[in-house]
């Protein structure tokens, strides 16, 4: 069913990392795929004939420009590190593209064999600075064979590639991150219950989280909500058509435990297959007022969104931008 809430503010489409620096070189080098060989072709970018030989996968040590830097570690001479990575282990261990297909095989227990590997150039931010998209393909995230993906954004900076951004795709979750940054992403969270968020991906390789937003089919399992546990039981002595969607949203990102019980939420209502105004002397106005549950109107919600958009640099170019165009990386 379309989500109408949102109405144009979103197309359906997670996990920030920060920003980019630098640190101290330590290489990881892998056996598995190191006898691996890869060529990359490029359709829009130009591509210097050859790659400067370097002793050291450390990238710091070459001359090598932005676009070729990525190239490099297509073809698995050159590293990225994690500096910005909550949770990294040490930021300053560099990967290899082959040993970050090897620390795969440790995290996802599904992947058959050696992932697929895609690439794109895009442009965080539509400032004319190119970052890297690398998608890999065969993860068995939600059962073996089921094409999930693993997809990183990579950023150059002096020299030295940061992995800036990371997230996942599966059966029951989907994210699209277009040609600017701007990430959308979808998924359901049980029968009745929908939720999806956007965020943006800065010229920088900052992540910028924008808001999450959760819909809810069934007024009925909002009886555990602390929030909005009275509305199914005035619902249930009201005489009304259709069905009651209630739509949750926030926009702070919920990254904790204390985030998550602190974090102000706004709740708007729509109603499918009802006729009339809903939100001006209504049964459904009168459910939200006798429950005790200040909501909001659908385009104030939407005026939310945009207001935070355009305080991140949000641009319409930079949201509508196209989708990600895939190269495979030959073997």
């Amino acid at each position: 069913m379309k989500k109408k809430i949102l109405g144009a503010m979103l197309v359906a489409g997670m996990l920030g990392l920060g920003a980019c620096g630098d640190g101290e070189v330590k290489m990881v080098e892998s056996e598995s795929f190191a006898e691996t060989e890869v060529s990359v072709e490029r359709a829009d970018v130009s591509v210097a004939e050859s790659v400067a030989e370097t002793e050291s996968l450390s990238i710091t040590e070459t001359e090598l420009d932005q676009v070729d830097t990525y190239e490099a570690f297509l073809k698995n001479e050159a590293l990225m590190y994690e500096h910005f990575v909550e949770g990294a282990t040490d930021g300053d261990v560099g990967y290899s593209l082959s040993a970050i297909m090897d620390r795969f095989k440790e995290t996802y227990y599904g992947m058959q064999d050696a992932p697929v590997v895609e690439y794109a150039y895009i442009d965080c931010g539509n400032d004319g600075v190119t970052e890297l998209a690398v998608r890999f393909t065969g993860m068995g995230i939600y059962a073996p064979e089921d094409d999930s993906s693993v997809i990183y954004v990579i950023k150059e900076i002096d020299g030295q590639l940061e992995l800036c951004y990371s997230y996942e795709t599966w059966a029951r979750s989907e994210t699209r991150l277009n040609q600017h940054g701007y990430v959308t992403s979808g998924g359901s969270n049980g029968a009745s219950n929908y939720g999806f968020s956007a965020g943006y991906i800065d010229g920088a390789g900052k992540w910028n989280y924008l808001y999450y937003m959760e819909e809810e089919a069934d007024i009925n399992q909002l009886t555990m909500n602390e929030q909005l546990k009275n509305l199914p039981v005035v619902a249930a002595n009201k005489s009304y058509d259709g069905v009651i969607y209630v739509a949750t949203t926030t926009f702070e990102e919920m990254v904790s435990q204390e985030a998550y019980l602190n974090t102000e939420r706004f709740y708007a209502y729509y109603v499918d297959g009802a006729e009339g105004d809903v939100y001006t002397d209504s049964v459904y106005k009168e459910i939200f007022d006798e429950a005790g549950v200040k909501f909001y109107l659908p385009e104030e919600i939407d005026s939310m969104i945009l207001e935070k958009e355009l305080s991140l640099g949000i641009t319409e170019e930079i949201k509508n931008a196209p989708d990600i165009s895939w190269e495979k990386l030959s073997e």
